[in-house]
């Protein structure tokens, strides 16, 4: 995760530390997706659990949390715009999964797409 660590702390480490809902929001924007990244023809792609996710803010935020402070503060695999731009900026694009559920008790099918969760 270093490249993705280092880009999310120069574009938002005091917004990070001063912002609760912003951290909320980054902890679900690096949950439940997948950040890919081409840099000089070299392809990244990094995906957090929610621990991992939660612990980089705990880290950035230095203030004694861990990640538990941070699992669940936002709803996961949701980017905001602010977040998709800013990180577009430094060369990564979000890949949000699409998932398909089927129930055993009915003969009914979801298909659930969540790159409409999207925020922007």
């Amino acid at each position: 995760m270093n490249k993705l660590n280092d880009d999310l702390i120069s574009l938002f480490k005091n917004k990070i530390r001063n912002d609760d809902k912003f951290a909320g929001q980054l902890w679900g924007a690096l949950t439940n997706v997948t950040w890919t990244s081409n840099v000089r023809s070299t392809r990244f792609d990094v995906g957090l659990t929610f621990r991992e996710a939660g612990a980089f803010i705990a880290e950035v935020r230095d203030n004694g949390e861990t990640y538990i402070n941070w699992y669940m503060s936002e709803e996961p695999g949701v980017v905001t715009k602010e977040i998709r731009d800013a990180l577009a900026s430094k060369g990564w694009s979000v890949i949000l999964p699409t998932f398909r559920y089927t129930t055993t008790k009915t003969t009914t099918s979801v298909t659930m797409d969540l790159r409409s969760e999207v925020d922007g």
